[in-house]
C-alpha cells in the first residue's frame, strides 16, 4: 500500500488509533524507504544503469539514453547526482556527446578521437527547490588505450552551470545524445547515480 495522495497520514490530537492502522503505518513507512534503501541497510547510491551499446545514426542527431528522474529524489540542498558516460569513435570525423538535463542541453562535447574512446561526466547539484548549479566536462583519448603506453587525455571540454532551474519536485528528464559527421559515435556505458546525501 502506497501513501496515500498528499503523503502520509497525520494523526489528529486524541484520535483512536487501531493496531491496523499502526501496522499499515509502519508498513508503508518501510516500503518508502525500501526505495532508497539497500538490503545491508545503507543508502542506494545507483539510480540507473545503462550497458547497452548506443550507436549514432547518420550525421544527425541520435537520442542515446533516457532516464526520469522521480519527483522529490533531491529534496535538500547540497544533494547531488553525476552521470558518467564513455564510448568510442569511429574511424575518423568530428564526434559530439550531449547531456540533457530538463529537455534542455547541459553539455556539448566535441571528441575528434579517431578510433580512440571518450568520457563524460556530468555532477548536478540542488541549490534550491528550482534551481541547480552544474559542472559537466568530456575529453577523448586517443587509439591505444589498452595498450601498456596510452595516448596522454588532450584538453577537456567543460561547462559550468548556476542557474539550471528544474522544478525538483516534479519529474525531471535526462539524457544523452550522440552525434558524428561520419561513420559512428558509440556510447558504451552511462550510469546515474548519487553523489551526495545532502547538507545539514
Amino acid at each position: 500500500m502506497a501513501w496515500p495522495v498528499g503523503g502520509p497520514r497525520t494523526w489528529n490530537p486524541g484520535e483512536t488509533v487501531t493496531a491496523t492502522q499502526m501496522n499499515e503505518q509502519l508498513r508503508d513507512a518501510l516500503n518508502v524507504l525500501k526505495t532508497n534503501i539497500d538490503d545491508e541497510g545503507g543508502l542506494k547510491t545507483v539510480l540507473f544503469v545503462d550497458s547497452v551499446a548506443r550507436v549514432s545514426s547518420g550525421t544527425g542527431a541520435t537520442e542515446a539514453s533516457t532516464y526520469t528522474l522521480l519527483a522529490a529524489k533531491l529534496e535538500e540542498n547540497g544533494m547531488a547526482i553525476r552521470l558518467r558516460a564513455w564510448g568510442k569513435g569511429g574511424a575518423s570525423g568530428t564526434f559530439t556527446f550531449r547531456f540533457y538535463w530538463n529537455g534542455s542541453s547541459i553539455h556539448n562535447g566535441i571528441v575528434t578521437a579517431a578510433n580512440g574512446i571518450w568520457q563524460a561526466e556530468a555532477i548536478i547539484m540542488r541549490t534550491g527547490a528550482s534551481l541547480q548549479s552544474a559542472l559537466a566536462w568530456s575529453g577523448a583519448i586517443a587509439a591505444g588505450i589498452n595498450t601498456a603506453t596510452p595516448a596522454a587525455m588532450p584538453s577537456l571540454n567543460t561547462t559550468v552551470w548556476d542557474t539550471l532551474a528544474a522544478d525538483l519536485s516534479m519529474e525531471v528528464a535526462i539524457k544523452t545524445e550522440l552525434q558524428a559527421s561520419a561513420n559512428t559515435l558509440t556510447q558504451l556505458g552511462l550510469i546515474i547515480e548519487f553523489l551526495t546525501a545532502g547538507v545539514a
